[in-house]
């Protein structure tokens, strides 16, 4: 069986997003304004992002010394 050629057919033929999908992503947006919005008034999430700091940068400095060759 021949492997056929998918190709685009424009916006008047796109398949509706899924309900779940949609519900996702209002969800992630949410959850990114409101901690932006935590961060900007009182810096409640000092202690959250030294943490995450401490655990990702040592990873970070490995990385950046693998690419910076480049």
């Amino acid at each position: 069986m021949a492997m056929r050629e998918k190709r685009w057919r424009g916006l008047d033929r796109l398949e509706p997003v899924d309900r779940s999908t949609r519900s996702t992503v209002v969800a992630l947006v949410l959850a990114c304004a409101t901690l932006i919005t935590l961060d900007h008034v009182g810096g409640a999430l000092d202690p959250a992002r030294r943490a995450i700091g401490e655990l990702v940068g040592p990873a970070e400095q490995a990385a950046d010394g693998v690419v910076a060759p480049f």
